[in-house]
């Protein structure tokens, strides 16, 4: 059977020549195939194995789902895709990042529509996003691209024991294929340590020019 990718809000999951498409809701189970059944936090299975597979990725949220480890994103063929399904909704989908959970990106990667809600008080150290494993910097020279649309942050705080730089978001771009791109796009009650040097609460924006 083939299923066109073009209508986001088919419920299924599956692998055809488009790639992956994988659906993810607050009653999911993630023992099932993440389609019919959808999952329901980004540590399923069949989501951790395709994530950077050579093809389309996509994560349709119905509502809202979760992530609880670090998620490796190295592919750089095509985004990686995280987007509210249906995508004619008008309400957002939830992403709760709980203890641990991180986006580390070197690749490409689009968040669409989402809410990226933290613990009150946020995690100690720890951004929602990594440019790489070894520290907290959305490096565009390597990652490829980065775009955040339509999308929110909301109540972090980043607490570091040196001068914290951006309480979401630490980017440095650089290159002739640095990219970042943030639109329609909101930060709430978003902050760093104010005891540590602080320099910005949702954004610290490095550019290079070479």
């Amino acid at each position: 059977m083939f299923i066109s990718l073009v209508t986001f809000s088919v419920h299924c999951g599956y692998f055809d020549v488009f790639g992956y498409y994988w659906q993810v809701s607050a009653s999911g189970n993630d023992t099932k195939d993440c389609g019919m059944v959808p999952c329901k936090t980004l540590s399923a299975s069949n989501i951790t194995s395709t994530v950077n597979a050579n093809a389309v990725f996509q994560i349709g949220i119905l509502d809202k789902t979760s992530i609880s480890y670090s998620m490796g994103i190295s592919q750089n063929a095509s985004a990686r895709q995280f987007f509210k399904t249906p995508v004619s909704s008008t309400v957002p989908a939830d992403i709760f990042v709980n203890t641990s959970g991180v986006f580390s990106v070197g690749g490409h990667v689009q968040f669409s529509k989402i809410n990226f809600v933290f613990p009150t008080g946020g995690s100690a150290g720890s951004y929602a996003i990594l440019g790489n494993y070894d520290k907290a910097i959305i490096n565009i020279t390597q990652s490829g691209s980065v775009s955040i649309i339509n999308s929110q942050f909301e109540n972090i705080t980043r607490m570091l024991v040196v001068s914290s730089n951006g309480g979401i978001i630490q980017a440095e771009i650089g290159g002739s294929y640095g990219y970042l791109e943030i639109n329609n796009t909101n930060f709430i009650n978003c902050k760093d340590d104010l005891s540590k040097a602080p320099r910005g609460g949702a954004l610290s924006l490095i550019v290079n020019y070479s």
